[in-house]
């Protein structure tokens, strides 16, 4: 009985251990969205500054498809135009990316979904600062969610205005 019982404890143990494991082998994820109509070098500057500066070890990159929008290419081609951009840009295959479309419970859900699987229950959102006020619109009041704004330099060569809660990232080139 008392063999039984240390093989319950252990058991128990290491079922514990096993979760917590697996908890801190999450990845530290980003989310990256926009209808890339076309994909431009700023997008692909966004994400390899997330995956440096940050070490974000996958990026899910949202394509747009249910805004409204009139878009010049198809779902399809702009996710393939994704891919085939930062698959250019990933020289040391570095980047694991997800493309996919927009979640029908919308990217708010989805941002919370996938701060619960991230490291430290963590997602780091990354984005152009043409979207600030998107960005804050949708997470802006989600502790789990934090947001990278990589700015763009004003013809002065100075960086525009960062509304709070952003935090910067730097340019890679």
């Amino acid at each position: 009985m008392r063999a039984f019982a240390l093989i319950a404890i252990v058991c128990l143990a290491f079922g514990s251990f096993s979760e917590s494991a697996r908890a801190n082998e999450a990845p530290v994820r980003g989310l990256f969205i926009g209808s890339f109509d076309p994909i431009t070098n700023a997008h692909v500057q966004v994400v390899v500054a997330g995956v440096i500066q940050l070490g974000l070890q996958e990026v899910v990159i949202v394509v747009n498809s249910a805004s409204g929008k009139d878009y010049s290419a198809s779902f399809t081609e702009r996710v393939a135009m994704v891919k085939a951009a930062i698959k250019a840009a990933d020289t040391q295959g570095r980047i694991k990316l997800v493309v996919m479309n927009e979640p029908p419970g919308g990217k708010r859900e989805l941002a919370i979904q996938l701060a619960a699987r991230s490291k430290d229950g963590i997602l780091h959102q990354i984005a152009g600062d043409d979207v600030q006020s998107k960005a804050r619109e949708l997470f802006g009041d989600l502790p789990q969610v934090k947001s990278y704004i990589l700015p763009r330099l004003g013809e002065d060569g100075k960086v525009g205005a960062i509304q709070e809660g952003f935090h910067l990232l730097q340019t890679t080139e």
